[in-house]
Order: structure tokens, then C-alpha cells, then sequence
């Protein structure tokens, strides 16, 4: 799954449900509620480089809640939240780590308020934004960041199409602990050795785009750097998605998910690159 950062699921669940005659922001029977409540659920398969290449598939269930109308124009000035919990059931979780759980969890919560509205349609954001993750992703412990700076959106539609594309440049704070069962045992390296703690930067780019056919296409790569005296920790990840909504919000989706990570020491002396592909269905209440 998603790390619970969720950068991309959080963006990706906000525009979901919506209808497959959607229209513009300015259409005069825009869904205005208060809060939406989202529900899904996922099979996954994740899958890793170098020595780690066996795949483990897992189910996730998901719920997020937030006060965004689904795919509409931001509003100057108001404050926007959504808030998202990741639950998953993976049968073979003890492939590479004799102790670990088979349920694991991750969540997320997201604030954002526009500053700005210029003439050319784009937004000026505040946002800030939190992603934690335990006991996922086979060789991770648990990761979480934190991070706030500002984010740029340009919204346009034409014939009943919606597309959104823009980017973040933030400060971030991460810390990350490896499963340390592998290189304990077999290399004798400590726990204080492969852990990172510490603050960088965050940037982001991401471009969506929903069809009047009801098909939501969606992109993000987002980066985060941190130099910790004489550690440091660098992250990529990378998700394609895509929603078709079927009829009365119900929705099937499809994701493909690469992250790497790279630090001084990396993970028992092999890249550490993992994939996920998941394909499931989700709810707009």
C-alpha cells in the first residue's frame, strides 16, 4: 500500500466518486456537503529488488473523511482537511521477518488553505501534511514524515473534462526504522545503524485529469532529501492510478506504486527499491 504518505491516495481519494457526466466547478448543481466519506477496498502485491524479489499480496481496507468537494475549483481563504486510515491483512508477512504482525496499518492527515488566486486560474496553498506507516512493506518498521510549505494548483475544464496539475516545495522532517532481523543476523549491523532521523525538504509535481467518460487518470513523483551529520536518507517514489466511475459512486481503481530509497549504509548492502501493483473498488457515502 500506499504509505499511509499518502501523498497520492490522499489527492487520489479527494477526487474520487465523482460522477461520470462531471462537470465544471461553476456547474449550478455542484455537490456542495459539508464532509464526504470514502470506503474501499484492495488486493496488493508488492514485490522488491535484488535478493527480496519473492512478491507478498495483502488486502487493504480503507477510509478517508474530508470536507472537499470531489474535483472543484479551491476557494480563497478557506481551510481544507481530509484525514485517511489504512488498515491491511497480509497472510505471508513473516517472509523476512520471522516476528512481524500480519496486520499493519497506515494513516494520513492533510491540511491545505489557498492563499492566492491568480488570473490565469492557478492557487497559492498553504499546506501542511503528516503520513505515518507501521509494520508495511516487508522491510519497513515504520516510516513517517511531516512536512509544510506551499503548493500550486492550476484547474481548467473544457467539454465536461477537469484536469488539475501542479506541485509542492515544502520543509519535512522524516524518520525511518528498517526491519532489522536480516542484517542483524546475517550481518551483524544494529538497528542505530540502519534507522534515519532527521529533517530535509519535500517536493512534489502531480497531474490529474477526469473525462467526461467518468475516467480519472492520475500522476505523482515526490522526492525527500535529508542530510543528517554524517547520515543521510533519500526518497523517491513514484504512482500512476487510474479511477473509472461505474454508477452511483462506486468506483474500480487501479495503481501502480515504485519507491526507492537510498542512505549511506543501504539495506543489507542491496538497493532498496519496492513496487506495488493493486487493483480494487471504493465508495463515495
Amino acid at each position: 500500500m500506499q504509505i499511509a504518505s499518502k501523498i497520492i491516495i490522499g489527492l487520489f481519494a479527494t477526487i474520487s466518486g465523482v460522477a461520470s457526466s462531471a462537470l465544471p466547478a461553476d456547474s449550478a448543481d455542484e455537490d456542495r456537503r459539508s464532509f464526504y466519506f470514502y470506503t474501499g477496498l484492495k488486493l496488493n502485491s508488492d514485490s522488491f529488488d535484488a535478493g527480496l524479489s519473492d512478491s507478498s499480496e495483502f488486502l487493504s481496507l480503507t477510509f478517508e473523511l474530508t470536507n472537499q468537494t470531489p474535483f472543484r475549483w479551491l476557494t480563497e481563504d478557506k481551510n481544507y482537511f481530509s484525514g485517511e486510515l489504512i488498515i491491511n491483512h497480509e497472510p505471508d508477512a513473516q517472509q523476512f521477518d520471522s516476528k512481524r504482525n500480519k496486520r499493519s496499518h497506515e494513516y494520513s492527515m492533510n491540511y491545505q488553505r489557498p492563499l492566492k488566486q491568480t488570473q490565469s486560474d492557478i492557487f497559492i496553498s498553504f499546506l501542511a501534511d503528516y503520513e505515518y506507516s507501521e509494520n508495511v512493506q516487508q522491510t519497513e518498521e515504520f516510516e513517517r514524515t511531516l512536512y509544510a510549505g506551499l503548493m500550486l494548483d492550476k484547474f481548467s475544464g473544457w467539454s465536461n473534462n477537469v484536469t488539475n496539475w501542479g506541485g509542492i516545495g515544502a520543509l519535512a522532517c522524516n524518520e525511518e526504522e528498517k526491519d532489522d532481523e536480516i542484517p542483524r543476523n546475517l550481518f551483524g549491523i544494529e538497528r542505530d545503524l540502519l534507522n534515519r532521523e532527521g529533517c530535509g525538504y519535500f517536493v512534489q509535481l502531480h497531474a490529474d485529469t477526469i473525462t467526461s467518460s467518468g475516467l480519472i487518470w492520475s500522476v505523482t513523483v515526490d522526492h525527500y532529501k535529508g542530510d543528517y551529520g554524517t547520515q543521510y536518507y533519500r526518497r523517491q517514489r513514484f504512482e500512476a492510478a487510474v479511477r473509472w466511475d461505474l454508477a452511483k459512486n462506486n468506483n474500480c481503481d487501479v495503481s501502480y506504486r515504485v519507491i526507492k530509497r537510498k542512505s549511506e549504509r543501504d539495506f543489507i548492502g542491496m538497493d532498496d527499491i519496492f513496487y506495488q501493483f493493486s487493483f480494487g473498488c471504493s465508495h463515495l457515502f
